[in-house]
């Protein structure tokens, strides 16, 4: 796969490296923010939500501004975006997949993050 085909849509964007798959995020249009996640580890599936948040300092999974409704199965090779805005002022981004563990505990794959 290219980088652009982690990051669907979007007209900028930072790719990385996350646990069991990539993370992107990125701006999609004129004023508007990105977050994807693909999974590629080939031997199972993973089930939950990409997330889009605002950090301070280090890369983190960050305060909450969107995330994918409902929760889904990622099968290897599948991503997830989402996406919001307008956005009013730069800051700093993250993009994280949350993957469900049932019973309301998640694990997050790791961030990528990225101002704009």
């Amino acid at each position: 796969m290219q980088p652009s085909d982690y990051c669907p849509s979007m007209t900028s964007y930072t790719l990385g490296a996350v646990f069991d798959g990539y993370g992107c995020l990125g701006t999609y249009g004129s004023n508007d923010m990105a977050a994807a996640c693909t999974y590629t580890l080939s031997s199972r599936s993973t089930y939950g939500h990409v997330e889009l948040g605002q950090v301070s300092g280090s890369c983190a999974p960050g305060t909450l501004v969107a995330d994918f409704s409902p929760e889904e199965m990622l099968n290897p090779g599948y991503g997830q975006e989402v996406i919001w805005g307008p956005m009013s002022a730069s800051g700093n981004w993250s993009s994280t997949w949350w993957q469900d563990n049932g019973g309301g505990n998640y694990s997050s794959f790791a961030s990528v993050c990225g101002i704009y």
